[in-house]
């Protein structure tokens, strides 16, 4: 895990309804993530420790092009 991962899951629920859910790791070191948790709520930070729980999560890191013109 490093800075700026973004973490996607598909193994959340809510009232027996199944979506995805998503956090930017901030600080990787610390194992800080930023998350929304609701439509229209602030973002707030959270422990990377919490997405162990989930069964299934995808790691997406952007990539920077070799050469910026």
């Amino acid at each position: 895990i490093q800075d700026g991962d973004i973490l996607v899951t598909d193994s959340t629920y809510c009232l027996c309804f199944r979506h995805g859910h998503a956090a930017l790791v901030v600080d990787a070191r610390k194992g800080i993530t930023l998350e929304a948790f609701g439509l229209g709520t602030e973002s707030e930070f959270s422990g990377l420790e919490e997405w162990r729980r989930y069964p299934h999560v995808v790691i997406l890191r952007l990539r920077a092009p070799e050469k910026v013109e």
